[in-house]
């Protein structure tokens, strides 16, 4: 995008139901020619705290258009290359999408060891209320787990997973 005139379109490939691409805001910070494997012949990295995530190439094209990937975006490979080099280093990145992935919608539970954009909402509506003070880094760790238990207290929250925290 050019200020708001969009300037390219590409069809992608992006995370499967158990691997989604992490939904929000984040800014390229690594540029790399043959990154090698299935990358493809770009690589853009991002600054997603929980993982390795990118936009990149791939030796699959089938896969373009598909819920296939571990997570990171999918482009045909001429599609790459013709983007590579309109972005530079620090270029914002907006991914959209369902935040609960492509299930039916139902509620998900989380537990310690989690991570991705589900966890990423939590921790920022927990820090919004006063509940979690931590990183807001995607990862469900001891920090969080206390503030969702002090959440659950304080709210009269019932919970009904033998799963879950509280």
């Amino acid at each position: 995008m050019d200020g708001d005139q969009i300037l390219d379109t590409f069809p992608v490939g992006v995370g499967k139901e158990q691997f989604p691409t992490p939904i929000g805001n984040w800014k390229v910070v690594e540029k790399s020619r043959e990154w090698g494997g299935g990358f493809g012949p770009r690589w853009l990295g991002l600054n997603v705290p929980w993982g390795k995530y990118g936009i990149h190439g791939i030796n699959r094209p089938h896969s373009v258009g598909r819920h296939a990937s571990h997570g990171c975006i999918r482009l045909l490979n001429p599609d790459i290359e013709a983007l590579f080099p309109k972005v530079p280093l620090g270029t914002r990145v907006h991914i959209e999408g369902p935040i609960l992935g492509l299930g039916e919608g139902l509620p998900k539970t989380l537990v310690r060891g989690d991570r991705g954009s589900l966890v990423l909402l939590v921790q920022n509506r927990l820090k919004a209320a006063g509940y979690y003070h931590g990183p807001l880094d995607g990862w469900f760790g001891a920090g969080l787990e206390k503030a969702v238990k002090r959440y659950q207290k304080r709210s009269s929250f019932k919970n009904h997973s033998p799963n879950s925290v509280g």
